[in-house]
């Protein structure tokens, strides 16, 4: 709730929407990662910046922009962890408000494994019988 103190009063304004940060999950895949998050927010998102912490410096860097609340993250070593951090670039469809508004995830890693199981064998039987 939003209410305004002035000389003569105070007066109710209006309310806020609820808001949250990102809620980022990471699945595990062969040599990639799937991230997926979900946004529950009363403004529009319009794009999601991927960021993968560098292990050398610890710094979060931006690896891509998406358009949709996914993203698989490929080329990455088994057994090796990885972390992540998404931030949305959004936007209220009536004027007066900040644009683009900023919203960040909370940091999720992950270790990408081999869990696929390998293709059955292809079995072959000549026979030598007449």
């Amino acid at each position: 709730m939003v209410w305004i103190l002035s000389m003569v009063g105070l007066f109710f304004v209006g309310s806020t929407e609820v808001a949250s940060s990102l809620f980022l999950d990471v699945a595990i895949a062969d040599n990639a990662l799937d991230l997926s998050w979900q946004a529950f927010v009363p403004w529009l998102n319009d794009s999601f910046v991927v960021y993968r912490q560098n292990p050398v410096n610890l710094l979060f860097d931006s690896i891509t922009t998406v358009y949709t609340n996914s993203y698989r993250d490929t080329g990455l070593v088994n057994g090796e962890n990885y972390c992540y951090k998404v931030l949305s670039l959004g936007h209220y469809t009536a004027p007066g408000y900040i644009e683009p508004i900023p919203n960040f995830s909370q940091e999720r890693c992950q270790t990408p494994q081999d869990l696929e199981k390998p293709c059955p064998p292809e079995l072959w039987v000549d026979t030598d019988c007449i």
